[in-house]
């Protein structure tokens, strides 16, 4: 499991040999250049609407990251300010799907079993 750029370093190491069975993105960053997604590997993506969404829709940050590239299956949980357009440019936002503040339950029970297999 990998926030923000952790997403791209674990993504970086698949690229360098590495395997995982599951890589879990928390708001990630792009993929590197080159990076095509492992068949045997389960790929989710959390994120809330936030800045680093909002530069990555807009082609700001890169092109291939985890809430556009297919192999990811994607959760996108309503901000605690609501879905109004200052939360789409929210830093807090990027770093709340990464915590265990009380306003991230449920990405946290949702994480949880997907890791539990539930």
């Amino acid at each position: 499991m990998g926030h923000s750029w952790g997403a791209r370093n674990l993504t970086g190491a698949e690229l360098e040999g590495a395997h995982f069975d599951k890589l879990i993105a928390l708001s990630g960053a792009a993929m590197p250049p080159g990076w095509v997604p492992d068949p045997h590997t389960a790929y989710s993506s959390y994120t809330y609407p936030d800045i680093l969404l909002t530069a990555e829709a807009n082609g700001v940050v890169g092109e291939n990251y985890p809430m556009k590239e297919p192999a990811f299956e994607k959760h996108v949980y309503e901000p605690p300010g609501g879905y109004r357009w200052r939360q789409f440019y929210s830093i807090d936002n990027h770093t709340l799907i990464a915590t265990t503040d009380p306003r991230n339950e449920k990405p946290l029970e949702d994480i949880r079993g997907e890791i539990l297999g539930r």
